[in-house]
């Protein structure tokens, strides 16, 4: 007895065999057996298919378990991470303080003011909102409405000096002063020197009536005088006195 040859192929169609076809046996091209082998052709390709699945599955299943190893590792790095992070931020937190604490004064070029601080322009703000300003610098520059609010620093058009009784040990550079005080503008007491020459017959102006020699003669001021030269025209003169300058802008932190 012999076996039919299986191809591992989908036979699209099964023979039906017809009342006039011949009952032959023998080779499986022969009538009898072409429906057993399209069937077991059809077999063969069944079982091919089921194998690769089946084999594809072992290997979905080791790539799965190897998947689920990495990431148990990965979930593990990120929890190590995450506490890292959570680490990191409270010791960033920790040194902002230590940094930049509530009432220091920065300078910056830009116009816009920082996050986290206010343009020192002598604004009263709330005692309550800005609690940790308040509870640094107090009334030094203002007690606002005297309740509810205080003023912040004016450092508009104004130059910062150092204060004098830093630590309780003045330096006796700017006696007296309050933390917080502002000063106005002043000349330090000092000399001139200047040379004038006016006949013996008399001067006009501020000299009238005094006879001078013709040679020039040097007259000298000090301290508080009552007077002062003239000049019709004077040069690099305005409303104040300064020293060359860059306009920038304090900011306070709250």
């Amino acid at each position: 007895m012999a076996y039919i040859t299986e191809t591992p192929n989908f036979d699209t169609n099964i023979y039906q065999i017809a009342s006039n076809d011949p009952v032959q046996g023998g080779t499986d091209s022969d009538i009898a057996n072409l429906q057993a082998v399209s069937l077991a052709n059809r077999t063969q390709w069944l079982k091919a298919q089921i194998e690769t699945i089946l084999s594809n599955q072992a290997t979905d299943e080791a790539n799965i378990a190897a998947n689920t190893a990495a990431i148990s590792t990965i979930n593990t790095r990120l929890t190590a991470d995450e506490a890292n992070i959570a680490s990191n931020t409270a010791a960033i937190a920790a040194l902002v303080p230590a940094v930049i604490m509530p009432g220091d004064i920065i300078i910056t070029g830009g116009s816009a003011v920082r996050s986290g601080f206010l343009g020192c322009n002598g604004a009263a703000v709330s005692r309550t909102t800005y609690a940790a300003l308040f509870a640094a610098i107090g009334i030094a520059y203002g007690s606002g409405d005297g309740v509810t609010t205080f003023n912040i620093p004016d450092g508009r058009g104004e130059f910062l000096r150092g204060w004098d009784s830093i630590g309780g040990s003045g330096a006796g550079v700017d006696p007296g002063r309050a933390l917080g005080s502002k000063q106005a503008d002043c000349f330090q007491d000092h000399d001139h020197t200047f040379t004038s020459e006016i006949g013996t017959t008399g001067g006009s102006g501020t000299t009238a009536g005094n006879n001078f020699a013709t040679a020039p003669r040097t007259i000298t001021t000090s301290g508080a005088a009552n007077g002062r030269p003239n000049s019709t025209s004077p040069s690099g003169t305005q409303g104040e006195t300064r020293p060359v300058n860059v306009a920038v802008m304090y900011q306070i932190k709250y």
